[in-house]
């Protein structure tokens, strides 16, 4: 009688182990899912940085040229007007 007590209580805490260590499971395996989410995201928008930083840098290179363009053209335009 007494053995088959402990063999009761035995089993019911291994079952509720069992349960507890496959919760346990689900919850790292979704944390874990979680984690490659926030990685690929964060390693999307570090790309998408990159590129924008490259365009802002293409645009301030052309910012530059037709601001020197709009410069020699008002030099000239002064030339013209004080030659004619």
């Amino acid at each position: 009688m007494i053995l088959h007590f402990c063999f009761t209580v035995v089993t019911e805490y291994k079952n509720r182990i069992d349960k507890l260590l496959t919760e346990t499971q689900k919850a790292h395996d979704m944390e874990k899912e979680r984690f490659k989410d926030v990685m690929d995201s964060c390693v999307a928008m570090k790309q998408q940085s990159t590129i924008c930083q490259s365009q802002f840098e293409d645009l301030q290179i052309e910012c530059k040229k037709v601001r020197e363009d709009y410069n020699k053209a008002i030099k000239e335009l002064e030339k013209m007007k004080s030659a004619g």
